[in-house]
């Protein structure tokens, strides 16, 4: 049928060249499992790209059985042209949602074959996360047949980095099975990495990061992942880590290369690092994954924190958002990171935060609420921060002002999450929360500076709780695309709203109260109880 000139079940001539160029990419694919058809199935692929010469996908194929025959080592000028070309119509398809997730394939393909070693990664790592959706409908196997032909367009060329550290990535991904982990590192969970600029960030960058880590850092209990060095921001998270001191409740882990750059040196604030590769490369990223997933951790429970960054920066990002972790990108901050926010490509994806310059935001971001109640006495607190919230929003939209029976599940998870992360802002304000022995006493002394402190957190975690059901900041609030203008930094945040996060927090001991808990204040604040 290939060879026919008359086609007549589909008479138009563009739908037929269409049809006939992907018959000739499914006859080569096939021709080339068998033995002495080698020189069938090249020209089959040839003869498809004749067909529609604009198609990359046909490209690909044409140009990945030349290399693995070893006909494609030395690209011209104009061959050159052409991949890149191709690697822009993948991607005009990958933002219109189009021929996934083989757009996502083809491009980081194609980048390999231009030495675009970290664009290649980028892409797969797109690819990872779109097959990894459980919610896609993707052919089985897909990664594995990927790296399959990795390996034979490798074979002739072991030295070749790009390869192997894609054909790495997948093998994680394709490793990750549930069972339990069976490593050498001790990763204790949770797990955060910090990442972003080192040598090439500026001191502004550094200066608005400095009290947003020492904040979200600063109780953490688990294991933080970072670059290790001195420099920018892996610089600064060691720098908190040794302020800390005694008080650090965290393990700190770097990754750095075995030889050192001139001027660069190891941070000692760091618990323990790890040498890999020569230089900084994205060996220490993978290598950092390869040890979390052998730690038995789901990466759905990684979180990364960014500020801004280079090239390398937008391949943790990526690569982790490629596994599934929640990563937080904050805005303003330059670099890849800003580059990143503004990608159609990765921007809507659901694990993607674009975090405010905002201590509690951050703080909101990388501790979560430690504390569960049974489901009814959740649903009862909850239930009586929505009664706070509606007695003094009277002049509000009716949407938020509905009964609790008639709440959408946005706001009542709103208010789940609200009762949940009580304790922790108390906590953090220097008050403890006990069982109380009999019927519980409703604490009434917070000073207006206490309540400030803890409204402002208040507001840090309504700001992540908002962002992971699926909102984003804008100037004006657009409920049906989930569009809110109160996104934003406390001190952004205008003066008529402040009020209902103060009286949420001056509520607290009383809707704890119900779930037999009393509020006391810690000795170690040094303050009289009331």
């Amino acid at each position: 049928m290939c060879e026919c000139e008359r086609v007549s079940f589909v008479p138009h001539l563009r739908k037929r060249e269409s049809l006939h160029a992907r018959a000739l990419v499914r006859l080569g694919s096939a021709l080339e499992e068998v033995t002495g058809k080698e020189h069938e199935a090249r020209r089959c692929y040839e003869q498809s790209h004749e067909h529609e010469p604009g198609n990359p996908y046909h490209l690909s194929e044409m140009f990945t059985y030349e290399a693995i025959c070893g006909h494609g080592a030395d690209l011209s000028p104009a061959m050159r042209s052409t991949i890149r070309a191709a690697i822009g119509a993948c991607e005009e398809h990958a933002k219109a949602s189009l021929e996934l997730p083989y757009a996502f394939l083809t491009a980081g393909r194609l980048s390999l074959f231009l030495d675009k070693d970290y664009d290649a990664l980028g892409w797969y790592a797109r690819a990872v996360g779109y097959c990894q959706d459980e919610s896609r409908c993707v052919p089985p196997g897909q990664l594995s047949e990927e790296m399959r032909r990795l390996l034979l367009l490798s074979r002739g060329s072991q030295q070749h980095k790009g390869y192997q550290r894609v054909v790495k990535l997948l093998r994680l991904v394709l490793s990750m099975d549930g069972r339990p982990g069976t490593g050498q590192l001790s990763v204790r969970p949770p797990v955060v990495i910090v990442t972003g600029g080192a040598g090439n960030v500026g001191p502004g960058v550094l200066a608005r990061a400095l009290p947003l880590l020492e904040s979200g850092l600063s109780d953490f209990d688990g294991t933080v992942i970072s670059g290790g060095t001195t420099a920018g921001i892996p610089g600064t998270v060691g720098g908190v880590a040794e302020a800390l001191g005694n008080k650090k409740r965290f393990q700190l882990f770097g990754y750095l290369p075995t030889r050192m750059p001139h001027g660069v040196s190891e941070h000692r604030g760091y618990d323990r690092t790890f040498r890999i590769g020569d230089d900084f490369w994205p060996e220490q990223i993978l290598q950092n994954w390869e040890d979390v997933l052998a730690a038995g951790i789901d990466p759905r429970d990684v979180l990364l924190v960014g500020f801004g960054g280079g090239s390398l920066s937008a391949v943790e990002y990526r690569v982790a958002l490629g596994f599934g972790a929640s990563v937080g990108i904050v805005m303003d901050t330059g670099g890849s990171a800003d580059a990143l926010l503004a990608d159609p490509v990765w921007a809507s994806l659901p694990n993607l935060f674009p975090l405010p310059v905002d201590a509690s935001t951050v703080r909101g971001f990388l501790i979560p609420g430690h504390r569960d109640f049974e489901p009814p006495v959740c649903e009862e607190m909850a239930r009586s921060f929505h009664s706070q919230y509606v007695a003094n929003s009277s002049g509000k939209l009716p949407p938020t002002l509905r009964p609790w029976e008639k709440l959408s599940e946005t706001y009542r998870r709103a208010n789940l999450e609200q009762a949940r992360y009580a304790i922790e802002i108390l906590e953090a304000a220097g008050f403890e929360v006990r069982e109380a022995v009999e019927t519980p006493v409703v604490f009434e002394g917070f000073t207006e500076g206490e309540v400030e402190q803890m409204a402002e957190m208040e507001h840090g975690r309504w700001n992540v709780e908002r962002l992971r059901d699926g909102w984003r900041p804008g100037p004006e609030r657009d409920e049906a695309r989930k569009v809110h203008n109160y996104l934003v930094p406390w001190r952004d945040l205008p003066e008529h709203i402040k009020p209902y996060d103060r009286d949420s927090v001056r509520a607290f001991p009383r809707i704890l109260a119900q779930a037999g808990l009393e509020v006391r204040r810690s000795e170690r604040t040094g303050g009289e109880e009331e």
